[in-house]
């Protein structure tokens, strides 16, 4: 499972700041080549986005 959430940060802190405080949640096996077969519990992400 992958859900991903995005909140304009000029209502978060004003209007002179542009993009998006960006959050993602991830719950499977493996994101690349790497650990395709190992199950990952869960990720969790924080960041900043300028597109949606």
């Amino acid at each position: 499972m992958d859900a991903q959430f995005t909140y304009p940060l000029a209502k978060l802190i004003g209007s002179a700041w542009g993009g998006y405080l960006w959050v993602e949640y991830f719950n499977s096996y493996g994101e690349d080549i790497h650990d395709y077969n190992q199950r990952n519990h869960w990720i969790a992400r924080i960041g900043y986005s300028i597109a949606r």
